[in-house]
């Protein structure tokens, strides 16, 4: 197994984490009825879910809002 491998195998370890992680604070926060907080919960790890998916993914927005203004 290549070091490409042992980094697919961490990613997806991540995202088990993480959907351990979201049942958990749903949960939590669902009886103790905070909503804004379960929101927050949520779309925070959304957002972290996304860039450890795709790692690639903030060279691509740097590179759209380069295009986007013009910068090179």
């Amino acid at each position: 197994m290549g070091f490409s491998g042992v980094v697919d195998f961490i990613q997806e370890q991540a995202g088990y984490l993480l959907t351990i992680a979201l049942i958990v604070i749903l949960l939590v926060t669902g009886f103790k009825r905070q909503w804004i907080v379960m929101a927050g919960s949520v779309f925070g790890l959304a957002i972290i879910a996304i860039f450890i998916t795709t790692p690639t993914i903030l060279g691509d927005i740097g590179e759209k809002i380069a295009e986007l203004m013009n910068l090179g």
